[in-house]
This record gives C-alpha cells, structure tokens and sequence, in this order.
C-alpha cells in the first residue's frame, strides 16, 4: 500500500480545524478524513466543504474533489 500523501487535500483539511473538525462537519468519524489525506477529497464533500473553504480564504482549484481515488480489486 502506497504511502503517498495528497498535499492539496491535507491543507484544506488542516484550513478547515483538522481531522476531528472536518469529521464534525461531515458527520463521519475522524479516521475517515484521515484517510483523505492520502485519497483526496471525496466529490461528495464539495457541496459542504466548499464554501467553508472559501470563507477560510482558502484557495482551491474544483479538481480538489475530484482526486479521490477508490482503490478496487485486481482487474
């Protein structure tokens, strides 16, 4: 499994509280988030996520969202 961070993802995360706070927000648990600081922002998360960006002053290209990456089986 790959190690990899998305950094885009983490400063968003981080300009919005951190984990426990985006997870708040989310009404997910904080391990969830977690993991999108390697698998990217679900696209689900843009219609709540967004505007709190932008009120943060947080600059973000719309392709933040669509960089979630769903690992499936081997093919």
């Amino acid at each position: 499994m790959s190690t990899r961070t998305n950094t885009d993802a983490i400063r968003a995360i981080d300009a919005l509280g951190g984990p426990k706070e985006v997870a708040r927000l989310m009404d997910v648990k904080p391990n969830a988030v977690a993991n999108w600081y390697k698998r990217g922002l679900p696209r689900h998360a843009h219609d709540a996520l967004g505007p709190m960006l932008e009120q943060a002053g947080f600059k973000f290209s719309p392709k933040l969202f669509k960089q979630h990456v769903i690992k499936r089986g081997k093919a």
